[in-house]
């Protein structure tokens, strides 16, 4: 169904003074804006996004074996946060990344104006089909932060399905293999009902960008777990049968108010196991 498989990602981070243990803001330290990136030499770049700090990492282009896509694919991530702290570090040496979902800052970060800026272009949702556009934070306290995996793809030839398609139901298979086990560990339900919520993609001239899993999972010890459930949720979404049951299949119904509660049954209906979706670590909910 699809050929040519790549990967990229651009993690969100915030900023923190190592000393104070204060989140501070990435505005008047990063030069590199959505418009002109800076580089950081190699394909890498940084750049600021709201009070955030947002780089890119090469695409790794899938050769036939997806351990070393994988390596190659962590490798990316590991040097990315490691340019970016050496780049933030020799302006000021006190500070560092942090990764989280969800972090409150004193006012006195969030009064300029791009500290007052969401979302640069609308997003798809792959449950809906609809449009949407960023939520407006700027009377609240806390900014948000996302770990956004790119999946590169042609289609082939002979496949039935337009590429439009195929990322909505790639966006949805990534739901149930990345982003609601992902619940299971950590979530925060500010993020969640503002820029996290279920199937969130966009778009690209070359696939999609997957836009719902939270900047917390851009931690090293996630990032294998990451790479695997989306070739898992890539491999389902592309098989024939599949299509069907995605396309037919309704939002999946997860409440996140007192823990989380899903019904797994949607799960069992499509043949897949639950369980062998998990990050095996202890469930922490943040409300």
């Amino acid at each position: 169904m699809i050929k040519n498989l790549s990967f990229g990602s651009d993690p969100e981070y915030f900023v923190i003074n190592e000393a104070t243990k204060m989140i501070v803001s990435g505005i008047p330290i990063i030069i590199g804006s959505k418009e002109t990136p800076e580089s950081l030499g190699d394909g890498y770049f940084v750049q600021k996004d709201n009070v955030l700090a947002e780089g890119n990492i090469p695409p790794v282009f899938h050769k036939g074996d997806f351990v070393a896509t994988r390596d190659q694919f962590i490798y990316n991530m590991e040097e990315l946060k490691r340019r970016i702290t050496e780049y933030i570090k020799g302006k000021y040496p006190t500070l560092g990344l942090f990764h989280s979902d969800c972090q409150e800052l004193n006012s006195a970060f969030l009064s300029h104006p791009e500290a007052m800026q969401f979302g640069c272009s609308p997003y798809l949702n792959a449950w809906d089909d609809e449009s949407h556009v960023a939520n407006d934070l700027s009377i609240e306290n806390f900014r948000t932060a996302g770990f956004h995996v790119h999946v590169g793809f042609d289609v082939h030839e002979s496949t039935i399905w337009s590429r439009e398609t195929i990322s909505s139901m790639i966006a949805r298979a990534y739901d149930l293999f990345v982003v609601i086990p992902s619940c299971l560990v950590q979530v925060d339900l500010r993020r969640f009902e503002n820029y996290g919520g279920l199937g969130q993609y966009r778009d690209t001239s070359y696939g999609l960008e997957c836009r719902s899993l939270g900047a917390y999972f851009v931690k090293e010890k996630y990032l294998p777990w990451v790479f695997d459930q989306t070739v898992k949720a890539i491999q389902f979404a592309t098989e024939e049968e599949n299509v069907h049951k995605l396309m037919y299949m309704a939002m999946p119904n997860i409440s996140l108010k007192d823990g989380v509660s899903f019904d797994t049954e949607l799960y069992t209906a499509l043949g897949i196991s639950f369980e062998d979706q998990l990050i095996k670590t202890k469930s922490i909910i943040h409300a």
